[in-house]
Order: C-alpha cells, then structure tokens, then sequence
C-alpha cells in the first residue's frame, strides 16, 4: 500500500540563512525561501522549529508556521529572523506547496553548528551570501 505511493521529488528550491548584520532590529541572521524554477508556486507553507540537547537535556522550541499564497518564478522570501543562539540546536523547515495540481514537501534540516559564515556561499536569485541546502 504504501509503497505504491511515490511522492514528487522536490528541485528548484532552496533554504538559506543569511547574515543581515545591518538590520535595525538587532537580529543579524534571516532565514530565505527560493524558488529556483521558472514556474511560480503556490499555498506555500512553512513550519520551522528547533530541535536538539543543551547541557544534557532535550531542548525543543516552540514551531511556527508561516504562509505565502503564492512565491513567482525565479524569486525568494524571508521567512523569519534567526537568533544566533539557536546555532547549537538543529533548525527544521518543513516546506509544503503547490505546483500547477501537485503537493510537494520538503524538510530542510540545519544541523547544529552549519549556520555560519565560514559555510556561506553566493546565493542564487537572492544576491547575498549564506548557508544554503537545496
């Protein structure tokens, strides 16, 4: 039964961490959503949390959901400011949307200590550098 089902393979996307040092809000890093294709996407749904052990005990936030009706071809969008003390702990985006009549989903894991500088490579589309996992 369930090995009949066979879920769309997601490409053209992307998840990217970026160093905003100069933002007023005092928050240095934004997460991005980037669509790669030359289509648009629709009912995009993002759920992010973290995950992972600080001092020996299971640390989970707090997951929050984010939406967009509909992300053009070729483009990108912020999905929320990151705390640099988040770094420690695995950082999930869940992503689910809609192209043309099909669901796709995707999870974008950021293990503990990949979000930095040293990782950061040019970004398509956004024109910034950062982390990226496509």
């Amino acid at each position: 039964m369930l090995k009949d089902i066979n879920p769309p393979k997601v490409e053209g996307m992307a998840m990217a961490v970026v160093n905003e040092a100069d933002l007023p809000n005092g928050e240095d890093w934004v997460v991005y959503f980037i669509n790669l294709l030359d289509q648009p996407i629709e009912s995009v749904i993002i759920r992010s949390s973290g995950f992972g052990q600080r001092e020996g005990h299971e640390v989970k936030t707090s997951e929050l959901r984010f939406f967009r009706q509909e992300l053009p071809a070729q483009s990108y969008m912020a999905v929320e400011p990151i705390m640099a003390e988040m770094f420690d702990l695995s950082n999930e985006y869940f992503v689910t949307y809609f192209m043309g009549d099909t669901l796709y989903d995707k999870r974008y894991v950021f293990v503990p200590g990949s979000i930095s500088d040293k990782y950061a490579v040019e970004l398509p589309i956004v024109g910034k550098r950062g982390v990226l996992i496509k």
